[in-house]
């Protein structure tokens, strides 16, 4: 049944040539690569490299192929769920976070996660930099939540901006944050502009205003505490690999919901981090299959 194709007629002096090309000069490597082309997700330099039947013929071929098929099965499902760590501020229908005291909880010193601006959310997120005249700090919230403190003369628009920021006014956040301390975060103005502000370090005094959620958290140490994705957060984020047994733990909910307030951690050096939350997903497997086919997911995510 083949490829058809319709060509168009001829006038009386006119002819159709079929011609067919063959290749002589085509490489062993060549050949080898286009037979794991046709039979892999993608050829690789490693694979090249690794291959160790000589000549590519049709007996190697199929000895190669036998070999796949007699390899223990592998699952690029299996492979995305063991490395998969999406960012997950609140449930939604087919998900929900993590705890902040489980093992591999992930935490953060900068205010505010790309999870917060404009950009694929339900609710855009609303800023407040709560100041009065003769307070030490000015006390950052994201949706009346307290997120930070930061010194009166340490926060203000990028230099060139045409705008004041006010203090005790409601502004919605823009665009995507930058995920490290000092990137910028913007804001929206009335006249639907964007301006920016340092996305600030979270940090807490004795003297100022102090979160509702705060759990104790052990010393930077390999293994226990560590930092994790250096480059792209410059050094803001850190994993805890054993979980927490802090008394607060059972007092938190086990699902975050949107206008929860966020949970932190104090270090025995007195420096602070903000919990992360992560998207948790179920182990379901042949060998071990959720016993209500996800049900309680879908309960707790309120679907």
């Amino acid at each position: 049944d083949g490829s058809h194709i319709t060509l168009p007629d001829l006038n009386e002096d006119e002819k159709y040539y079929l011609t067919t090309y063959s290749r002589d000069d085509v490489s062993e490597t060549d050949k080898i690569a286009r037979l794991l082309e046709t039979a892999t997700f993608g050829t690789t330099p490693q694979d090249l490299a690794s291959w160790n039947k000589g000549n590519l013929t049709t007996a190697t071929a199929k000895l190669w192929i036998e070999e796949q098929m007699n390899m223990p099965v592998t699952s690029h499902r299996e492979f995305f769920r063991r490395r998969v760590n999406g960012r997950l501020t609140n449930p939604v229908r087919s998900a929900r976070s993590n705890h902040p005291c489980d093992g591999l909880s992930r935490w953060r010193t900068f205010a505010f996660s790309n999870k917060e601006g404009d950009r694929a959310v339900i609710n855009v997120p609303i800023f407040e930099a709560a100041y009065n005249s003769g307070d030490n700090y000015i006390t950052i919230k994201l949706n009346s939540n307290v997120r930070t403190v930061v010194r009166p003369d340490s926060l203000a628009f990028e230099v060139g901006s045409d705008y004041p920021l006010e203090f005790n006014k409601e502004y919605k956040m823009c665009s995507m944050p930058q995920e490290y301390e000092d990137g910028w975060f913007w804001l929206r103005m009335e006249d639907d502009s964007c301006q920016s502000l340092p996305n600030p370090l979270v940090h807490f005094y004795l003297d100022s205003v102090q979160p509702a959620n705060v759990l104790d958290l052990p010393a930077v140490s390999d293994g226990v505490l560590e930092h994790i994705d250096e480059v792209p957060s410059r050094g803001g984020e850190y994993i805890i690999f054993d979980g927490l047994s802090d008394s607060l733990c059972d007092q938190l909910n086990d699902v975050t919901e949107e206008g929860d307030p966020p949970v932190f951690g104090k270090l025995p050096d007195g420096s602070w981090l903000q919990f992360d939350p992560r998207i948790l997903l179920e182990e379901n497997t042949l060998e071990s299959p959720i016993p209500d086919g996800g049900g309680l997911v879908r309960s707790l995510t309120g679907d």
